[in-house]
């Protein structure tokens, strides 16, 4: 039977349900550890593996509830000296029987993270849990996060350590847990700070000759463990299935000693200061993470991409390797002068309608590499839609060897130029490129043969690009509930803008109070909807003199495709829409596309006759509340600096402006024009010449017609001002 990867809201509940639940729950403690809790190793015993569900069957039962697209699949090589890292995969097809044979069968590490999240009895689980365990050793817990994991016989999880503290708790078969010293040269100050900013992974370099300073304290069901936060570990399992409960979690202490770590990672990075290991909560570690807080808002922690999926899992447990995963992080090879290389870069440029199967396949897998990528408007899908409305829609591949490194797709407009794929409908633009590659964007421009590329809001990669190639960076605000319920991402929302929050639940009383019940539409508008949202932009671009993207050609063209899309999976694109209606009225709304759980909006507008209640303030607060109802996980706002953004996102997808200019013929004449605009104060982005040349820029990328351009040109001078 096979294992569909999307369920509805109604399934996982009754598939929820369907879980017995465990018996009552008791977790006691060496309370003789409690003056030196989060630095120590401390055992512990509990009666969960009591309960009657963690047997074959009930596992199988909780693989089919939990999401699908969260479960970690993993195959980690054997223990060695060095860095050991494992190979990340999937299993689509399976059912929860299919995976729990697999696993027994196999090499394979079932990573099931923040089920307490998902699943209501995991939560009533942790919630015992954690209440216990302060009440032992009277700490507050923050930050909690459990999961379950389920692995094979023999299995060896390589030697790593974790930012947050840990409790594990073994539920089934038996494992021993190796503990080494949480200081140098077990682990080094550099690597911990590294970790904590998420510029390196959790695995750790491993000597054998720490295992004279190892402690081995081996896990049987009913025991459990916590360690010294950072301390690296590795664990290698018995012959036998194993069960347990990795339970991640914060506390007070230890989230100063994090952000600590963190601001030592900037000192290093910026002035070459070693601080060492912040030990001791004293004075400077509270300033230092007062820093770390200021800096993370300044410029927020990149989002971890996922590890690069490589294999399939079969119901034998044996593992599928795709031909192309798995090699991916090699660096860039220049062959000799005047020779070719198998790992020189080579460019194919294609119609998005002549991307094979296996060009989509690499796409999206480049895509997995950076959490920056993972938006509909860089998808595969995307310049298909758009290539059904654009004949000049165009995809540049740059491979190296069997491995894409780079995707930028665009309109090719004449005399080699580039424009963002979808402008102006592009708050993210390429081009994409392997975290990791040596490969520039210039390059890129170069090996495609294009003359001119300009982009206002190309994606960063987590490694960002050379400086050369960027300028004016920026970033993307996204409501991402990253495996929070919904409920729980507007309240930390709120306890970070408490008075405005209430000023928006006075507003929606006020609303329904004054008018009648208020409902949120989501889904794929009715004409009337959509020709209603549009009407009202329509009349905001005329009375603020902006270019009227809902009446220009290109504009229209692409709104009308995305409108006549019908998402039939999870990888489709199509048409989406938000709205509040009042006594089935509607008031405001989003338009814009959707693929799986990830919402971009591109045309936001309300009704001028509510604009007291701040509508548009009063749609987003209730859409976030109903994320979880709409499947959604991501609500992308894209750039810029509306001032409510802040209040329901994070800036979160790094963004830049990238010019490049070849060396051509054209793209000499191109250059010279770049320095007549700077010459004009054209890097002034809020003088006139400026704003006179994003004008331009945006009446081409709407109007294929000259006249319309110009008459565009002269609509804006009447209204005493260009405006975008």
């Amino acid at each position: 039977m096979a294992h569909s990867n999307r369920k509805t809201i109604a399934d996982l509940v009754r598939e929820n349900e369907q879980i017995a639940a465990p018996a009552s729950a008791t977790f006691k403690w060496d309370k003789t550890g409690k003056p030196r809790f989060g630095d120590a190793i401390i055992q512990g015993e509990h009666n969960l593996h009591e309960s009657g569900q963690f047997n074959d069957e009930k596992l199988a039962e909780l693989l089919d509830a939990y999401p699908r697209d969260k479960l970690g699949i993993y195959k980690f090589p054997d223990h060695s000296d060095g860095v050991v890292k494992a190979d990340h995969g999937r299993a689509p097809k399976l059912t929860g029987a299919e995976l729990v044979q697999a696993v027994k069968s196999g090499k394979i590490w079932l990573n099931l993270r923040a089920v307490n999240r998902h699943l209501d009895q995991y939560a009533k689980i942790s919630e015992t849990l954690f209440s216990q365990l302060e009440q032992s050793f009277d700490v507050k817990t923050l930050k909690q996060d459990v999961g379950v994991l389920i692995s094979s016989p023999n299995i060896h999880v390589h030697y790593h350590l974790d930012i947050p503290l840990v409790t594990l708790v073994q539920l089934r078969g038996e494992k021993t847990l190796y503990l080494y010293p949480a200081k140098a040269p077990f682990r080094t100050a550099e690597a911990v700070e590294k970790i904590a900013r998420r510029t390196q992974d959790e695995e750790l370099h491993f000597d054998h000759s720490f295992e004279e300073n190892v402690k081995a304290v081996k896990l049987s069901p009913g025991m459990a463990i916590t360690w010294p936060q950072t301390a690296p570990h590795r664990v290698q399992n018995s012959d036998c299935l194993n069960v347990s409960l990795s339970c991640e979690f914060m506390t007070l202490p230890a989230i100063m000693r994090a952000n600590a770590v963190y601001a030592n990672g900037l000192l290093r990075d910026r002035f070459g200061a070693d601080m060492g290991y912040p030990d001791k909560a004293g004075p400077a570690t509270l300033v230092k993470a007062g820093v770390a807080r200021v800096a993370k808002k300044l410029t927020p922690v990149a989002e971890k991409g996922p590890t690069p999926i490589t294999f399939e899992l079969l119901p034998s447990g044996e593992v599928s390797y795709f031909p192309r995963r798995r090699v991916t992080d090699f660096p860039a090879v220049k062959a000799p002068k005047g020779e070719a290389s198998a790992q020189t870069p080579h460019c194919e440029i294609k119609q998005a309608t002549e991307l094979t199967g296996e060009n989509i396949r690499d796409w999206r897998e480049l895509q997995e590499q950076c959490w920056n990528f993972s938006t509909p408007l860089l998808s595969p899908e995307f310049a298909q839609l758009i290539a059904k409305c654009r004949a000049d829609v165009r995809c540049v591949l740059i491979y190296q060897g069997d491995v894409l490194q780079a995707v930028l797709a665009g309109h090719m407009t004449g005399k080699g130029q580039m424009t963002p794929l979808g402008a102006p409908f592009c708050d993210y633009a390429g081009p994409m490129i392997r975290p990791g590659s040596d490969l520039s964007a210039s390059q890129i421009v170069e090996l495609a043969g294009l003359t001119r590329y300009r982009a206002m809001t190309s994606i960063m990669s987590q490694s960002g690009r050379r400086a050369t190639d960027v300028a004016l960076q920026d970033h993307g605000h996204v409501i991402s509930l990253d495996g929070h319920s919904a409920k729980e991402y507007l309240e930390a929302r709120r306890v970070i803008h408490a008075k405005r929050f209430k000023n928006m639940r006075r507003l929606l009383n006020k609303l329904e109070r004054d008018h009648g019940s208020i409902e949120l539409c989501f889904g794929m508008p009715s004409k009337a909807d959509y020709d209603t949202l549009l009407n009202w932009k329509s009349r905001q671009f005329e009375s603020e003199g902006m270019l009227d993207l809902t009446k220009a050609k290109y504009t229209q063209d692409v709104m009308r495709t995305a409108f006549s899309e019908v998402r039939k999976t999870d990888s489709d694109i199509g048409g989406f829409y938000t709205a509040l209606k009042v006594d089935g009225k509607i008031v405001t709304g989003h338009f814009g596309v959707r693929q799986g759980e990830k919402f971009h909006p591109w045309i936001s507008a309300y009704d001028p006759a509510y604009e007291e209640y701040s509508p548009g303030v009063l749609l987003l607060y209730r859409c976030v509340e109903m994320m979880d109802a709409m499947g959604l996980q991501v609500y992308d706002l894209a750039e810029g600096h509306d001032g409510y953004k802040k209040y329901f996102a994070k800036p979160m997808r790094a963004v830049a402006e990238l010019s490049f200019t070849s060396k051509t013929g054209f793209g000499t004449v191109y250059a010279l024009g770049d320095k007549v605009w700077k010459t004009m104060s054209a890097e002034n982005t809020q003088g006139a010449a400026a704003r006179l040349r994003r004008r331009l820029m945006l009446s081409a990328y709407c109007e294929p017609s000259q006249v319309k351009r110009l008459g565009d040109v002269v609509t804006a001078l009447r209204k005493r001002g260009i405006k975008r």
